[in-house]
């Protein structure tokens, strides 16, 4: 298994914090700092109706996801979102409308696509995927690794956040005390830490290569089942990896401007 890092800039001290984790040193893993000045300029240059166009198509494609989420973080959302036109949807939730991505959301999708072609372009089955805010210790990454040597799955989201939680329904143990919910959405919670198969990341690969969405909501486009076929997504029920952003462990860089 293949393991990188995503790495932000100005956010040193998360860096520093992941590679003192326990174990962290004991395997190889590749780091993701430099940004792609190429990658923004060219969002910079995209047609605002070809944007626009193109996030509705795949906000069709994860709409069934983004509203499960949401309901399951607690908060509340009519039964009638499941089957309303999607125009209707969202004028009614504006969070669902497109947004200009900032350099920072740039920036971090520009990391994810060059780990994602590296493994893709390795002889590694499996990828794991942390961003710099990842709490992790050597049990975790032991565990990550028996997980890519089952195999079987597209992905993994083994980091959790955002108080998106799984559900005991469809679970099933995937290695002896370690349970995961098949998502049938095929959608993912964040990308702070998952598990990606070659296919998967290929799939995700063609997403990022324009960007159009935040990274969360990219990788859930690549893994739809209408872009992935026989797409497997599995949730942790218990994340191993914890979402330091999420928790209040560590600094988001969304908490200033980049």
């Amino acid at each position: 298994m293949k393991i990188s890092i995503i790495a932000t800039e100005g956010f040193q001290d998360r860096l520093r914090k992941l590679l003192s984790s326990t174990g962290m040193l004991s395997h190889d893993f590749s780091i993701y700092c430099e940004e792609d000045p190429d990658y923004q300029h060219s969002y910079s240059k995209l047609n605002l109706k070809w944007l626009l166009d193109q996030w509705d198509s795949y906000l069709d494609l994860i709409r069934y996801g983004l509203i499960d989420n949401i309901r399951r973080a607690g908060a509340s959302v009519p039964e009638w979102c499941d089957e309303v036109e999607l125009e209707k949807l969202k004028n009614s939730f504006g969070w669902l409308n497109l947004r200009r991505l900032r350099s920072g959301d740039l920036s971090v999708m520009s990391k994810h696509r060059r780990a994602l072609r590296s493994f893709v372009e390795s002889n590694e089955q499996y990828v794991l995927v942390m961003e710099d805010d990842a709490q992790i210790n050597s049990d975790s990454l032991r565990l990550c690794r028996d997980l890519a040597g089952v195999g079987g799955f597209s992905y993994i989201d083994v980091g959790g956040g955002d108080g998106i939680s799984a559900r005991h329904q469809d679970s099933y143990e995937l290695l002896s005390g370690f349970s995961v919910e098949r998502v049938w959405t095929c959608s993912s919670r964040t990308a702070c830490a998952y598990i990606a198969s070659k296919e998967a990341a290929e799939s995700i690969l063609h997403v990022l290569d324009i960007p159009v969405m935040p990274i969360d909501w990219s990788i859930s486009v690549g893994l739809s089942p209408k872009r992935l076929k026989n797409s497997k997504v599995l949730w942790a029920l218990t994340p191993p990896i914890i979402h330091g952003s999420c928790s209040g462990d560590v600094k988001s860089w969304r908490s200033e401007a980049l």
